[in-house]
């Protein structure tokens, strides 16, 4: 009877324990959150003869993240999924898309080298920019000759380098503006596409638009089985001067994720490289509750400051593999999976709050990254408001100076969004 009593107490342990560690763990990755995914926005406030003005009161509230959450389109058809709607719950979230099932260099020029098939990246990106989401390229160039188009297979040498180049200016040239990233195979399965040829084209890149945002790419990069061979080759690219800009990372996780998450976290953090995550997909864990394997992933992921954004590749069950990955139903309509992607992106990891305005017009207020709507109501009832963009180049804090557009200068509801020097 003793031994049994012994039993059932250890069993009721375990899981006050399991939960303890979890708090403590949760705890960390908010306080890393709050270090890296935010900032001290000071404001002083005037009024219209340039007075402080004490008392007003300053609302800030975000537009968007500065953090990119995306989701690939569909290679043909409408852009947008089934059911899509900017303001629906969990679809309001997003801020950017992936055109990678579109960009494929076989689609783009089946042909052959002098022709160009754009039309669906123009009409893609044409929607992205009406919806106000950026827009990431996907792959420049395939791993594999497998997908290469038929008539480059037999290249080699310096004839694929030429083919290579002049498709490389032609997408950077017409398109390289208007995405935010564009991903370079970081483990070619064919010698022809070594590290050899996209150093390469990152220097072409490179002279042609300065700054183009060119990856190196890892499928499945991220964790499991491939992602320490994926981490050896990004560290033998550094070495051979390859010229980089980040890291692309594709991850498919599945219940326990975190077990090796975590330790694959560490090893990419330890490059000291930008990445974004893409693709994504988080199916769901039984023991956890519909949606909580998705927030513990997303609490491990938007906590590490190198991550600069995730793009899911399974929205809907007709796009993922796995069901219980998708943050949509067939509607559109948002899944458990969808209502956490919401609750986090949407409130937890958002800045809605107001201030008074004290001494000498001042006031402080601390905000994640991106764009925010400021209004304000002076201590006459007079208001007006502006937007702001806050960027991770604002650490440390950045002071707005707020007041009202003097008579001839504009509108009186619009305001002067002067700025000074970090405080």
């Amino acid at each position: 009877m003793k031994r049994l009593s012994v039993v059932l107490v250890w069993m009721l342990v375990l899981p006050v324990c399991a939960a303890a560690q979890w708090a403590e763990r949760d705890a960390e990755l908010d306080a890393r959150i709050r270090a890296h995914r935010q900032t001290d926005l000071a404001f002083i406030v005037l009024d219209g003869a340039d007075r402080a003005a004490q008392g007003a009161v300053v609302k800030i509230e975000q537009q968007t993240h500065a953090f990119h959450i995306g989701f690939r389109l569909a290679a043909d058809g409408p852009p947008w999924p089934a059911g899509f709607a900017s303001e629906a719950e969990g679809w309001r979230v997003f801020n950017a898309v992936s055109l990678a099932h579109r960009t494929g260099w076989r689609g783009l020029q089946p042909t052959g080298p002098s022709d160009l098939a754009s039309r669906r990246i123009r009409a893609a990106l044409t929607e992205a920019a009406r919806a106000g989401l950026a827009a990431r390229w996907g792959s420049l160039v395939p791993e594999s000759v497998v997908d290469l188009p038929e008539w480059a297979v037999p290249l080699r040498g310096d004839d694929l380098r030429r083919v290579l180049v002049g498709y490389l200016d032609r997408v950077v040239g017409n398109y390289g503006h208007a995405v935010t990233g564009i991903d370079l195979p970081g483990i070619p399965a064919d010698g022809r596409l070594g590290l050899g040829m996209v150093r390469l084209l990152q220097q072409e890149a490179d002279a042609l638009a300065p700054g183009t945002p060119l990856n190196l790419s890892f499928g499945g990069g991220l964790v499991g089985p491939e992602a320490q061979a994926a981490r050896r080759a990004a560290e033998s690219a550094a070495r051979q001067f390859v010229g980089h800009h980040g890291l692309t990372l594709g991850g498919r996780l599945g219940p326990a994720a975190l077990d090796v998450l975590d330790p694959a976290l560490a090893g990419w953090r330890a490059l000291g490289l930008p990445g974004v995550i893409e693709p994504l997909a988080v199916a769901e864990d039984p023991a956890l509750g519909s949606g909580e394997n998705l927030r513990r992933v997303l609490r491990s992921l938007f906590a590490e400051p190198w991550i600069s954004g995730v793009y899911f590749g399974d929205t809907t069950p007709a796009t993922s593999g796995d069901p219980a990955a998708a943050l949509f139903d067939a509607a559109g309509g948002a899944t458990a999976a969808g209502r956490v992607l919401d609750e986090l992106f949407g409130q937890t990891w958002w800045t809605k709050t107001q201030v008074s305005a004290g001494p000498r017009g001042r006031a402080t207020a601390r905000v994640f990254y991106g764009r925010h709507r400021v209004g304000v109501t002076l201590p006459d009832g007079t208001s007006f408001s502006t937007s702001l963009w806050v960027s991770p180049e604002d650490a440390g804090g950045r002071t707005v100076v707020l007041q009202p557009a003097v008579e001839g200068a504009g509108s009186a509801g619009q305001a002067l969004g002067v700025e000074t020097a970090g405080h």
